[in-house]
């Protein structure tokens, strides 16, 4: 959303098509996918001012389970960068003494028993 506005408002500043810079955006391959949204869709790429060769306007299929997996690849990598400097805790006891974050800002933050 925030990249369409962007690509509005430039069109309109430089006095150009609108909708032929959202063809360009949706044909523009994503770096983790390898494909553009509108082959992921159409299962081919759409015609464009830039040129392109008829091979390449043809239908291509991608398998939705390879979308997938490339999907599943990406949320595993983003979750490891994520998690990179977590560590497990050790289990809470009796008598431990734990601090909460205040319900509101200025607040202290209070000492709660565990029982």
């Amino acid at each position: 959303m925030k990249e369409a506005k962007k690509l509005i408002r430039k069109a309109e500043k430089t006095k150009n098509n609108i909708y032929l810079g959202l063809l360009e955006v949706q044909n523009t391959p994503t770096e983790s996918m390898g494909t553009s949204p509108t082959q992921r869709l159409l299962g081919k790429k759409c015609k464009t001012q830039l040129p392109i060769t008829k091979e390449l306007l043809r239908p291509q299929t991608v398998t939705s389970e390879l979308v997938r997996q490339q999907t599943r690849n990406k949320q595993q990598k983003q979750a490891k960068y994520y998690n990179r400097g977590t560590c497990e805790l050790e289990p809470l006891e009796e008598e431990d003494k734990i601090s909460t974050r205040p319900f509101r800002l200025g607040k202290e933050w209070d000492q709660i028993d565990c029982y």
